[in-house]
């Protein structure tokens, strides 16, 4: 009998997917930690990808993995995420000034990302702007029915980097446990 073995057959889709996305895209990364994290197209993306890409997840992952070999490849411009602090060379590149970070409150991401999703502009958030991180605009304000509210835009992208258990040919995605986490948002988004 001839053929592939199934994960080979993976990578090299993985790889042909990674091809694709071109340079200076927004890309989004399902996961949390681990759990979730679509770690073969995200090594195929290190090997195969665009540069000066826009990432967008909920952490850097650690140093070599995930994320982290993105970073170690130069292909990320920007990262959009809630926390870097496990990937100590994310850090470092931020410190030095090779990538730009934007931080924000875990729940702010997750709207912005499902807002994007829903096809919404925008929504409006009830925290006080200066807690919330420093970003590329300055942030807008709107007061509503006594209210100051900030404007914090959606977030939609170019890719979605998705970990499902299982797929079918329509799209739909079967996730395991925790590793649901930021993936069908994401997958709107």
């Amino acid at each position: 009998m001839t053929g592939v073995h199934p994960a080979g057959a993976a990578r090299e889709a993985a790889a042909r997917l990674a091809a694709e996305v071109p340079d200076g895209a927004t890309v989004l990364v399902s996961g949390f930690g681990e759990p979730g994290t679509p770690f073969l197209l995200l090594d195929a993306l290190a090997g195969h990808g665009g540069r000066d890409l826009t990432v967008v997840k909920n952490d850097a992952n650690e140093p070599g993995i995930g994320v982290g070999r993105l970073l170690d490849e130069g292909r990320i411009r920007r990262l959009v995420s809630t926390h870097i602090g496990l990937n100590r060379d994310a850090m470092a590149a931020w410190n030095e000034g090779r990538i730009e970070v934007e931080i924000h409150p875990q729940g702010l991401l997750a709207e912005r990302i499902r807002c994007g999703g829903a096809g919404l502009p925008a929504f409006l958030a009830d925290l006080d702007p200066e807690l919330l991180p420093e970003t590329p605009e300055p942030r807008e304000t709107v007061v509503w029915r006594g209210r100051t509210y900030t404007v914090e835009p959606a977030l939609r992208a170019d890719v979605a980097l998705i970990h499902a258990a299982a797929a079918d040919r329509y799209g739909n995605l079967r996730y395991h446990a925790t590793a649901r986490n930021f993936a069908p948002a994401m997958a709107l988004a």
